[in-house]
């Protein structure tokens, strides 16, 4: 049968194979998997006759498998053979064995299914049955570009809940219950709520659609049908799912925290899960990879063996160590539950060396003509690509002349083999590289690309933090330490040939760099900047790539001292008219809607009518006069919408954990009072009425309780608009 996998999961002693055939059809076909875990001890023979024994245990056999990553030669480990059905079972047994090290216990089945048969998400191929197992001949591969993709049906739900409060709870009735396919309109608005929610069951049953998207169901809307069902007594007939698999089993609860670090920022997670068996459940408040839409979604399930439900729903750490997991099978490596690449001791002065991160010019304050901006692609993954940067290739034994050794900091890498982080990033490089190229040569799909390679970004961006990342299991600090060293070297070598080319370095960014050009602009300087970037990838093997030439640049001093530029914080237009923001409140999350629009025009006008920064200078009171006033006349003539005044931060704590009137915490405590359970990583919005009010609950009000009547604190807004305005011009305003 020819057809797409378009989803699996674990049924009795088996997997679940949901399989799209060109025609429309999804076709159910059920196989036979044992999952196998290694175990490796030093009495294997003894150990290896009593899982013979295990009344859960298949069959068990002696294989040589690299125990460590870091081992040169491999050891003698046992494969256990498991039902699907007992595997978590099994695996607790033999965890509970004395001086035994158990290994591949934690890979979810279905992906660890995918390992196996080397398949993944929407593979196009010929799926058959032998003696109960699958027969796969594939007319697919990762590496490819221009894959096809079946039609998917896709069903858009959501609920009209009859609140009895300002937000709805479970035990509020539903008022009518909306799908949407193709951009039609389906209301469900039966007599009653238990015909409401047997309709929804017979129209998804009808519509049949593979992918159901929703606005939280996770956290809301699929625990509040379930609840709504349970009430009336229907758990076993609400089902969205293609086997009639009744919506209350298809739900997951997470164990732990229901919050977690990410680079420095707390983030929730719903501490339930749906998913849909036969169809993809795709919450669009939940996950990290919707930037690249649901394109960007399925690229990345193919290049990492995750399926789609369950990639939308984890890390993008999660899906890049997916990826190392996969090689490190497929090349004998055993995955231990718990990293175990400890950091090698070094004495003080080489931590002092080895720890200084990625090289920065302090950037030169103004606004700037014709200044050229240079971009290394992809820097920190290429760079482990290229030099072989990986927690075994580090300070390697075999190879103590090799000849890669890291700059500054002296680490050897090995020269015999290549290690697991660049096998494992090369595929998501060259097809990120590969798209790039197609949407600069302005291919018909380059829309569908831009979204593909967005997608991809974020595993490259993720790589490098998560070599350091103290629960990766491939991760090393010495990887770290060594990525950050050449980067140093690569962009002080590429400032020294730019200066050789008469090329003044404006400012850099650890793999960015604004240049300009000390020769007179002539038409035909292009060429210049092409040779630049040719140049520099033939010496450091990094591929560089020329953004463009701005017509004017404005790098932004800092708030507390106008004498000291901020590193990530500049704007400018270049002379095909794009727009290039960073770092001001036009990019941040918390800034209110009108900020960022005043901000937005105040650019918009600079963009229009200033070519150079001379013109830009005698722009600026035309700004503030014709920009930025109306603006705050807005505010003072309370002449806006509420919901444009919102400001959106994330809390870090439980409200009555924090100690300080911060207004996040004054919002998230109105919330607990309004009967809302709110959890670190949740995000609270507000408007601020009265800033400084010596009852702190009066400071700000919650978006739950904003009417369009509500007022602002005029003055605290007027601020707002003012520093928008002042964070553009890099020098002191007299009129401010």
């Amino acid at each position: 049968m020819k057809a797409w996998l378009l989803d699996l999961n674990v049924e009795n002693r088996g997997i679940a194979l949901w399989l799209k055939k060109p025609n429309g059809q999804v076709e159910k076909m059920h196989v036979d998997y044992y999952p196998r875990f290694y175990v490796y001890s030093k009495n294997l023979y003894e150990l290896k006759r009593a899982l013979r024994y295990h009344d859960c245990v298949e069959d068990v056999k002696t294989l040589d498998k690299y125990v460590n990553i870091n081992h040169k030669r491999k050891k003698k480990v046992i494969e256990v053979k498991v039902n699907v059905r007992d595997f978590k079972r099994t695996v607790r047994d033999v965890v509970s064995l004395e001086n035994s090290a158990v290994f591949n216990i934690d890979i979810p089945l279905s992906q660890m299914f995918l390992y196996d048969n080397n398949l993944f998400p929407l593979a196009f191929g010929d799926y058959t049955k032998k003696n109960g197992h699958l027969n796969l001949k594939l007319a697919d591969s990762q590496d490819q570009i221009d894959y096809t993709l079946p039609d998917f049906r896709i069903l858009h739900l959501d609920a009209d809940i009859g609140a009895s409060y300002i937000v709805p709870s479970l035990n509020d009735p539903i008022r009518k219950l909306k799908v949407t396919l193709n951009e039609e309109d389906i209301t469900i608005d039966g007599a009653t709520e238990v015909d409401k929610l047997i309709a929804l069951s017979d129209t998804v049953r009808k519509l049949d659609p593979d992918i159901i998207y929703s606005n939280s169901g996770d956290n809301f809307l699929f625990p509040y049908l379930v609840a709504r069902a349970s009430y009336h007594g229907l758990n076993g007939s609400l089902t969205l799912s293609r086997n009639n698999y009744s919506l209350e089993k298809c739900q997951m609860i997470l164990s732990g925290d229901s919050h977690y670090f990410s680079y420095g920022i707390v983030y929730y997670r719903a501490p339930s899960q749906f998913y849909l068996t036969g169809r993809l459940h795709l919450d669009k408040v939940a996950g990290h990879f919707w930037s690249g839409g649901l394109e960007g979604i399925i690229e990345v399930a193919r290049v990492s063996f995750i399926p789609i439900q369950r990639l939308t729903r984890i890390t993008i750490g999660g899906a890049l160590q997916a990826i190392q997991m996969y090689n490190a099978i497929k090349n004998d490596i055993l995955i231990p539950p718990v990293k175990r690449n400890a950091e090698c001791f070094k004495p003080a002065l080489t931590l002092l060396e080895a720890d200084k991160g990625g090289f920065i010019f302090e950037p030169k304050i103004g606004i700037f003509d014709d200044v050229h901006e240079f971009d290394f692609t992809s820097m920190y993954p290429t760079l482990m690509k290229e030099y072989n940067i990986s927690p075994e290739t580090l300070l390697c034994k075999c190879c103590p002349n090799s000849s890669r050794i890291v700059p500054q900091i002296k680490f050897r890498i090995c020269e015999k083999r290549v290690g697991i982080v660049p096998i494992s990033l090369k595929t998501v490089l060259e097809k990120r590289l590969q798209y790039k190229r197609l949407i600069k040569a302005k291919n018909p799909n380059s829309e569908v690309y831009a979204k593909r390679q967005r997608a991809l970004k974020w595993i490259l961006v993720v790589c490098f933090g998560y070599m350091g990342f103290r629960n990766a299991r491939f991760g090393r600090v010495e990887g770290h330490q060594a990525v950050t060293a050449y980067s140093r070297e690569l962009l002080l070598r590429a400032a020294e040939i730019a200066r050789k080319k008469k090329l003044h370095v404006l400012h850099g960014i650890v793999d960015s760099l604004w240049l300009q050009d000390e020769d007179e602009y002539t038409d035909n300087s292009i060429d210049k900047y092409v040779e630049y970037c040719e140049e520099i990838e033939q010496e450091t093997k990094i591929p560089m790539d020329y953004d463009g030439c701005y017509k004017f640049i404005v790098f932004l001093p800092t708030q507390a001292n106008p004498e000291i530029g901020t590193l990530n914080h500049y704007y400018g237009v270049f002379k095909n008219g794009k727009m290039k923001v960073r770092g001001i409140e036009l990019r941040r999350h918390d800034a209110p809607k009108i900020v960022k629009d005043a901000q937005s025009e105040m650019i918009d006008y600079f963009a229009k009518h200033a070519n150079n920064s001379f013109e830009f200078k005698q722009l600026v009171p035309k700004v503030y006069n014709k920009v930025l006033k109306k603006y705050i006349d807005k505010i003072r003539n309370r002449d806006y919408n509420p919901e444009d005044l919102l400001i959106t931060t994330r809390i870090t704590r439980y409200p009555h954990q924090y100690k300080n009137n911060s207004r996040q915490a004054i919002a998230a405590k109105q919330l607990t009072n309004l009967g809302i359970e709110i959890h670190p990583g949740q995000k609270v919005r507000y408007i601020i009425t009265n800033a400084n009010s010596k009852t702190p609950i009066n400071r700000v009000l919650v978006s739950h309780l904003l009417k369009h009547s509500s007022r602002c604190d005029v003055e605290e807004y007027t601020k707002l608009l003012k520093r928008a305005f002042r964070n553009l011009v890099p020098y002191k305003v007299d009129m401010i």
